[in-house]
């Protein structure tokens, strides 16, 4: 193997390539590689924060909506208990009016019927007069 001035020509020149295009070329070229090595990784760690923060807000939401729920049930709960206690309130009054409309109007029919009476055996022995009278063809004389 011969080594003559041409090898170090060529070397010379590579080395000065080398030296002249990596200021110009390769550390430009590199910078603008990590800048987008970091905005990579620093999108995909921006990424995981905000899903954790979803995560977070996720379940925040969720114990929002579940007490709610939970609240809405009970308020819902309290106002079929109210209901049922004002229903059971009218029924209640409203047996006690009938009970005592119906007692008014047994002692109406009552009276009336002693009324009815006493006017039946008044004139029971007029008529039975009048009806034996018809019977027999003759008046009946008591």
């Amino acid at each position: 193997m011969d080594i003559d001035v041409t090898f170090f020509m060529q070397l010379g020149l590579i080395t000065a390539v080398i030296l002249v295009l990596r200021p110009l070329l390769a550390t430009p070229l590199m910078r603008v590689m990590d800048e987008r090595h970091q905005q990579t990784h620093g999108a995909r760690a921006e990424v995981r924060r905000m899903e954790r923060l979803t995560a977070l807000d996720k379940e925040a939401y969720q114990t929002r909506l579940s007490k709610a729920r939970h609240e809405i049930h009970k308020r819902r709960e309290q106002q079929r208990q109210t209901g049922r206690d004002k229903a059971k309130a009218i029924e209640a009054a409203a047996r006690k009016e009938s009970l005592q409309t119906v007692l008014v109007q047994r002692a109406k029919v009552a009276e009336a019927q002693k009324t009815a009476l006493r006017a039946i055996g008044e004139k029971t022995p007029q008529r039975a007069r009048l009806l034996a009278g018809k019977l027999l063809g003759r008046e009946v004389r008591s």
